[in-house]
């Protein structure tokens, strides 16, 4: 009886050993060496990052922090980053872990798309220390879960990973989609002013009072004036106009933004042969091509628009 004991103890000690070395070195994909984190980097030490990608024809783009701000350049431009696209890509790097591992030779990089030629190559930088180093490439996208996943691997490996989330459009990115195209950002219930100029005698003030919002000491229409302020929370352009030379044009639209706990924001729209650019002193380098978008006709109004319905 007890050498029969002893032999189902002995049993279950070889079952849970198997289980324990299965999972330390098998991982839950059953692959060996399966890795638990991709990338560990403490992001608040993150200071640089180069991406190489073929959407920017592999001219390479570099992210660089000083303090709380974030540039970009790529050896002819040079401007400040989006804040919020910057924002994603340290959230990408902190929750970069692998999911699959799905290849374990370069015969399959091309079909993940992390060869050099077809993937985004990514450095990540403390001062000149390299924290990682990593081809982000295929999107992949699974109909029965409906979940989105990315074709990874280290650049020091063969091995090539599952990452979930889309990195592919977080890294592979042209020069300009990685800049600041922040245009007018507020909080409505903070603005108390808002002065128009336009060419002639069309200029106006819209004021709020404690009556509500006027024209001249007119009453303006409530609904007219909310929702041309809901247009200003927060207008982002599109193309840059970049070696635009505001001094050799006019400007005759202009629109000043006030109220209680903001800097006056000011809009002014340049005249030129190939129509209007426009400029925010809320992202004072950088000059927008109007045509991108159509912010013209949402800030530059007419104050009929403002006192039509009373």
């Amino acid at each position: 009886m007890n050498k029969k004991n002893n032999r189902i103890l002995l049993i279950v000690l070889v079952a849970l050993l198997a289980l324990y070395f299965g999972k330390k070195y098998l991982g839950n994909s059953g692959d060996r060496n399966f890795k638990s984190e991709l990338v560990a980097v403490d992001t608040a030490a993150v200071n640089k990052i180069v991406v190489n990608a073929k959407s920017n024809q592999n001219v390479p783009i570099t992210l660089t922090r000083t303090g709380s701000e974030w540039e970009v350049s790529d050896g002819t431009i040079e401007d400040n980053a989006s804040p919020s696209i910057m924002s994603g890509i340290l959230s990408s790097l902190v929750s970069m872990k692998p999911e699959r591992l799905i290849a374990k030779s370069k015969d399959k990089w091309d079909t993940n798309q992390v060869s050099d030629s077809l993937g985004t190559d990514v450095k990540v930088y403390s001062d000149d220390k390299l924290l990682a180093d990593l081809v982000v490439g295929k999107f992949n996208y699974n109909q029965a879960t409906r979940s989105m996943s990315t074709s990874v691997r280290l650049a020091n490996s063969e091995d090539v990973y599952t990452v979930k989330g889309y990195l592919s459009s977080t890294f592979n990115r042209k020069t300009n989609d990685f800049r600041d195209k922040s245009f007018v950002k507020v909080k409505t219930e903070d603005l108390t002013k808002i002065a128009f100029t336009y060419p002639g005698d069309s200029s106006y003030v819209l004021e709020k009072s404690a009556n509500g919002w006027q024209i001249d000491g007119q009453r303006a229409d409530s609904v007219n004036v909310r929702n041309y302020l809901a247009g200003l929370r927060m207008m982002n352009m599109r193309e840059f106009d970049d070696g635009f030379e505001p001094a050799s044009h006019e400007h005759p639209y202009q629109v000043m933004i006030d109220g209680d706990n903001i800097n006056t924001i000011t809009v002014t729209g340049y005249a030129t042969e190939n129509g209007l650019v426009l400029h925010s002193s809320m992202n004072e380098d950088a000059y927008f091509k109007q045509a991108s978008f159509k912010p013209f006709d949402k800030l530059f109004v007419h104050k009929q628009k403002f006192i039509g319905n009373n």
